[in-house]
């Protein structure tokens, strides 16, 4: 059996112990840890910071590829991690309707019951439960929310049923 991870959104991420790690870099296929999903825009920023601090001091191959990474995670600090199609699933304690899986559409907005699009562009994985419970707020007296960004994978080979499926 063999299972192919693919991401819907690129995640980036940091990893300061790759900046440390410079002069293996060229073998690491993640040196600044751009699969950490949750990491937080303080510790995204900083990974940029340090990364631009290094950069000078290292050999050219290095440079590029640690600007190829930088530029991913100054990216990802703009448009957040979630596009168009991604699915958040979206629990609010005492609101049945607003608790379901629901798509992002396009322009990165989110269509709930009930209430108006809001956007979430520029979220990161890590802000999404504080930005939902900022949003809904404007519409339900002290939300509790709990939201979780949903990853597809791909099911190959000898699977009994393969094909994408949403974790």
């Amino acid at each position: 059996m063999r299972v192919n991870f693919e991401f819907c959104r690129p995640a980036a991420s940091i990893g300061l112990v790759g900046l440390l790690a410079l002069s293996s870099m060229a073998e690491a296929q993640d040196p600044l840890g751009l699969q950490r999903r949750q990491a937080t825009r303080a510790e995204l920023e900083e990974a940029v910071k340090a990364a631009d601090s290094v950069a000078p001091r290292v050999d050219e191959k290095t440079r590029l590829k640690l600007e190829a990474h930088v530029n991913s995670i100054r990216q990802r600090l703009k448009n957040g991690d979630f596009g168009p199609g991604d699915r958040l699933y979206l629990t609010v304690l005492g609101d049945s309707s607003l608790t379901d899986t629901f798509t992002v559409k396009q322009e990165q907005k989110l269509a709930l019951p009930n209430i108006p699009e809001f956007s979430v562009r520029g979220v990161l994985d890590s802000e999404l439960t504080s930005h939902l419970t900022k949003e809904l707020s404007r519409y339900v007296r002290d939300p509790k929310v709990t939201a979780t960004g949903l990853i597809r994978l791909t099911l190959t080979g000898g699977v009994g049923r393969p094909g994408f499926v949403t974790v």
